[in-house]
């Protein structure tokens, strides 16, 4: 007698980045240790600030400084008391500059591991931009700089993205100084109006992302501690943007780029090859049913590889969601671990090339629970956001490659559940839905 695994699941909410809009005489509020989403509208001090920077405290925050407002210092993860460091890890947050910080933004402030922050700047920062100010282990940053440094841009610690666009400069000695820091840091140039790409090329070709200096647009650039440099220069012209709502500091002109582009993309198991289970030596690659958590053994694994994963190369990755499709109802307490594979080309799944087998990303995700899963119903798990970051950062990472998640089941005993296969119903097969930012 054959005998088969079968096991189904559920996922936060989408997070999607915010277009600026000034939502009236709010000030600069600060942030608890939920996740916040801030705009600070008029100066500080206002009520609920104690100081004059704007902080988002622990969680995953979102924070717009509107144009035409000035505060001392942005962090993600700073406390209501000016340079007091939070107590906890930092969450994964995204700030938004279009105004003045005379100080500098940071996407953490704490006294345990940084997050994985991303931060725009489309206006004036005095002194600063750090992803990460922590004391303990540095986050996985994107810094995407339009606007005006006067001081350094900092990766600091962890695998950190730093995107130079076209317009970017240095403040008064009209010099931007770059660090990428400890950790593997990839350094972009991505112009697009005022110097073509011919022009581009000329500036960088033969530099290292170890140490050098470039003159673009009569813009000076130095750079340290990067291990990869990019040149993605379009020479295409832009489309001008309208300048936000509130005018800009007379030091500050108002933004020329257009905004990133937000885009929501759905993938789904095409094939049944695509979707397996792998319980110790036991290995399914093709029934109706598959099975996530534990079938009674640490060693249960579930399989999902994605093909022509249109996801452009240092794009930022907003959240990320698995869909599962449940045939029946179930309320048995599931956890897991999930993880991606790092490859250029993800290998079809066989005998031989196992979920186990695979090498995956450092950033993963867990997701605990008992809730009920509702017969002939979707159900989501947890935002796998920073694990697809991963992926596409990946060196070798090409648009159009295949994407493997690999799910772990972490709890004890039988604690698994049942979910539709490609096998089972095509159109009910699992799905992941990336909101990304180029």
């Amino acid at each position: 007698m054959k005998t088969y695994l079968t096991f189904g699941l559920g996922i936060a909410a989408l997070i999607i980045l915010p277009v600026l809009t000034v939502q009236g005489a709010s000030g600069c509020p600060d942030g608890n240790t939920g996740n916040n989403t801030l705009v600070c509208d008029i100066t500080p001090p206002q009520a609920n600030n104690d100081d004059d920077q704007f902080d988002g405290d622990l969680g995953d925050d979102i924070l717009t400084q509107a144009a035409g407002v000035s505060t001392v210092d942005i962090d993600g993860d700073g406390s209501k008391t000016h340079d007091y460091r939070g107590g906890g890890n930092g969450g994964h947050d995204t700030i938004y500059n279009y105004g003045t910080v005379t100080a500098s933004i940071a996407g953490d402030w704490t006294a345990g591991n940084g997050g994985n922050d991303t931060i725009y700047n489309y206006g004036y920062v005095q002194n600063n931009i750090m992803g990460d100010e922590a004391t303990g282990a540095g986050g996985n940053d994107i810094i995407v700089n339009y606007g005006t440094v006067n001081g350094t841009i900092n990766g600091e610690g962890g695998n950190d993205t730093v995107v130079i666009m076209d317009g970017s400069s240095g403040g008064s000695d009209n010099r931007l100084l770059l660090e990428g820091g400890p950790g593997t840091d990839a350094l972009i140039f991505r112009f697009n109006t005022s110097a073509s790409a011919a022009q581009v090329a000329s500036a960088l070709a033969g530099k290292s992302p170890a140490s050098g200096s470039a003159t673009i647009a009569g813009k000076n650039y130095t750079w340290t501690n990067f291990e990869e440099f990019r040149n993605e220069a379009s020479g295409a012209a832009a489309t001008s943007t309208p300048a936000p709502t509130n005018p800009p500091p007379t030091a500050t002109p108002a933004p020329t780029n257009p905004a990133p582009t937000t885009t929501t993309v759905t993938y789904t198991i095409s094939t049944g090859g695509n979707d397996v289970n792998e319980v110790d030596s036991t290995f399914v690659l093709s029934y109706p049913q598959l099975g996530i958590g534990n079938a009674g053994t640490p060693n249960t694994y579930l399989g999902l590889r994605f093909v022509n994963i249109n996801i452009p190369k240092g794009a930022v990755i907003n959240a990320a969601q698995l869909q599962f499709y449940s045939t029946r109802t179930q309320t048995v307490g599931i956890s897991i671990n999930i993880g991606g594979e790092l490859a250029a080309n993800s290998a079809a799944f066989s005998s031989s090339s196992k979920p186990s087998q695979r090498s995956l990303t450092s950033s993963r995700a867990t997701y605990a629970s008992s809730a009920t899963w509702n017969a002939n119903a979707w159900h989501t798990l947890t935002d796998i956001k920073t694990v697809v970051q991963e992926v596409v950062n990946y060196p070798a990472w090409q648009t159009g490659a295949p994407l493997t998640v690999v799910i772990k089941g972490t709890g004890s005993g039988m604690s698994y559940r049942e979910l539709n296969a490609y096998e089972g119903g095509a159109a009910n097969a699992i799905r992941l839905v990336v909101t990304y930012t180029k």
